[in-house]
């Protein structure tokens, strides 16, 4: 059975944990997925276009001084990439601040009814 939290109703902690650690699973596996992508894409054209820049100047289809502008471009598209990295790991330590505080909302909605997480436990009328 696929974890839920609307069906979230831990009697024990050891439960509780077991739960949390199956959100996290999710969480961080569609993180992972969706950073991995974009990312490697990202990567990928910069290491591209760096390489027809290169092949270009071996071939004399443009000056050197055009390499180092086009070389100083890739090398500020592979920073930003780098920027986003660190970004992207912030935002999967946001995604899994807010699953546990999700996981904690929806336990305690299950087991008494109120919702101390309106942001994050949206129960279904």
């Amino acid at each position: 059975m696929a974890f839920t939290f609307e069906s979230f109703k831990p009697s024990t902690v050891d439960a509780f944990v077991d739960g949390l650690i199956e959100a996290l699973k999710a969480s961080v596996g569609d993180w992972f997925n969706t950073v991995q992508v974009d990312l490697r894409g990202q990567l990928e054209i910069v290491a591209q276009e760096a390489l027809q820049t290169k092949q270009a100047l071996a071939e004399s289809r443009i000056t050197e001084e055009r390499e180092k502008r086009l070389h100083r471009l890739h090398r500020l598209a592979f920073q930003n990439t780098l920027i986003e990295m660190r970004l992207a790991a912030f935002r999967l330590l946001q995604q899994v601040v807010d699953t546990v505080f999700k996981a904690v909302g929806w336990a305690i909605y299950n087991h008494t009814g109120i919702n101390l997480a309106p942001a994050l436990v949206m129960p279904k009328p």
